[in-house]
């Protein structure tokens, strides 16, 4: 199964990150603060439920990912936006957790290319409106329909569920819930190949258990699918 994963999975799947905190050290009479880095839990919060059922199965599929049994796939514009969004590549420091940490991810060309300019002096197409300017600027009649249908405020995953399907992607595996129940409840009107699915409802859909263990960022690499 060939699977095309959502910016939110790559942030969520960061559940520890390491943080240099000030520590009191004491040499004889003399007493200093220094640095000492510290892995520090990176959980959602109380209020975000939904996230905190979708961790453990995430877990379970970054695991089969590893194993080969599915296949991961990200896009040119699925990665600019982790580029802006920093706290994803790297956050992980020497001892932090990235559920996504040696997991291969293919790269799948996107239906219509655009060029960006990363420069010291000038710069230009890596902004969110930018990007999105681009996104709207596409007038192909499959993008279209598929926009029109979910709506602006999904526009961008308008063209992320179209790459997927021009790619003969199988799944697009996402944490935007709202995303995906409009795909669900518009499903017959944009009639896509392409499931978009959270890592419980793939898992679900392939017959994987998830996770047993009360915090899968312990150590993840001790979960294997069944």
């Amino acid at each position: 199964m060939r699977i095309l994963i959502d910016t939110n999975i790559r942030r969520r799947a960061i559940t520890h990150v390491t943080r240099m905190v000030p520590q009191p050290i004491k040499w004889g009479n003399i007493e200093q603060m220094i640095s000492v880095a510290q892995r520090s839990d990176y959980p959602p919060r109380e209020d975000e439920t939904f996230i905190k059922e979708q961790i453990p199965y995430l877990v379970i599929l970054t695991t089969a990912a590893k194993e080969g049994k599915v296949e991961f796939y990200t896009s040119f514009e699925l990665q600019m936006e982790e580029f802006r969004q920093r706290g994803i590549a790297g956050s992980e420091g020497y001892f932090g957790t990235d559920l996504f940490r040696d997991v291969p991810m293919k790269k799948l060309p996107c239906p219509i290319q655009r060029s960006i300019v990363i420069g010291a002096y000038t710069s230009y197409g890596i902004t969110e409106e930018e990007q999105m300017s681009f996104i709207r600027s596409i007038q192909h009649p499959r993008f279209l329909q598929i926009s029109k249908a979910v709506e602006e405020a999904h526009i961008d995953d308008a063209f992320h569920l179209w790459s997927a399907e021009e790619a003969s992607l199988d799944v697009f595996l996402t944490l935007d819930k709202r995303f995906r129940n409009v795909v669900y409840n518009k499903r017959k009107i944009i009639g896509s190949p392409v499931l978009v699915m959270t890592p419980k409802e793939l898992c679900e859909h392939l017959g994987l258990e998830p996770s047993n263990i009360e915090n899968p960022a312990l150590n993840p690499n001790d979960q294997k699918p069944t």
